[in-house]
């Protein structure tokens, strides 16, 4: 019997970009969301860096946008603000994403270590605490940007 049960093949996904810390120019080439995430729903805007060793790379931002109505101080709504010629959220304004994309920006890219916490410490040592994973589980995100107006002619 036990001969009969097929094992199932798990299978990783691709890691994700990883890339210098820096400053980069880069289009929103796309939008991810909203989608629920760990009790919040979260937005991706997804950049591709247009220039240097690193010209093709895509990397997103994360955007928390909670449930209902996008808050004043949220993260989204700012940049949401600055990229829509700096005039504030309107009531009348739906909020999409598609106000980013085919746009150029300068991003501030970081990278991301993630780390696990032990859920129950098997000894009691001050010592154990968070982990982290090794640099093949790294990833960059893009921490900031700014929208570069770039004259119509610019061929690069």
């Amino acid at each position: 019997m036990a001969g009969d049960i097929k094992k199932e093949e798990l299978e990783f996904e691709e890691p994700r970009s990883l890339i210098p810390e820096g400053v980069y120019t880069a289009d929103c080439v796309d939008y991810d969301g909203p989608k629920p995430y760990l009790g919040t729903r979260k937005i991706y805007l997804i950049f591709k860096t247009l220039k240097g060793p690193y010209s093709g790379t895509q990397i997103f931002m994360p955007f928390n946008i909670g449930f209902g109505k996008i808050p004043r101080g949220s993260r989204y709504r700012h940049y949401w603000a600055l990229v829509n010629n700096n005039k504030p959220w309107t009531r009348n304004a739906q909020g999409s994403p598609r106000i980013f994309l085919n746009k150029t920006y300068r991003i501030l890219v970081k990278t991301v270590k993630p780390s696990v916490q032990p859920r129950v410490k098997l000894v009691n040592d001050p010592s154990m605490g968070k982990v982290e994973l090794p640099k093949g589980e790294w990833y960059s995100v893009v921490d900031h940007f700014e929208l570069i107006d770039l004259p119509d002619n610019e061929d690069d």
